[in-house]
């Protein structure tokens, strides 16, 4: 879906040579490269969240959430 929306306003020539880039070894380095680095921001970002998730809510708000609801009696 992203590559859908990112590449959704070139025309078939530039999609044509986006694609004949991506199977050159320039290409191929370019696409791993840029994979590694999302991968990267992405874990890096998660860290960061998780992190600060565990400062701001209280330990026993944890144990609580795991507990299941209690449930009305019929």
């Amino acid at each position: 879906m992203s590559m859908l929306y990112t590449y959704q306003t070139l025309e078939d020539d530039e999609l044509s040579e986006y694609v004949r880039f991506s199977g050159t070894d320039a290409g191929r380095w370019y696409n791993t490269a840029m994979r590694k680095a999302l991968v990267g921001a992405i874990g890096k970002a998660v860290e960061q969240t998780v992190t600060e998730l565990v400062r701001a809510v209280p330990l026993d708000r944890w144990a609580r959430a795991a507990m299941p609801a209690p449930q009305p009696v019929k």
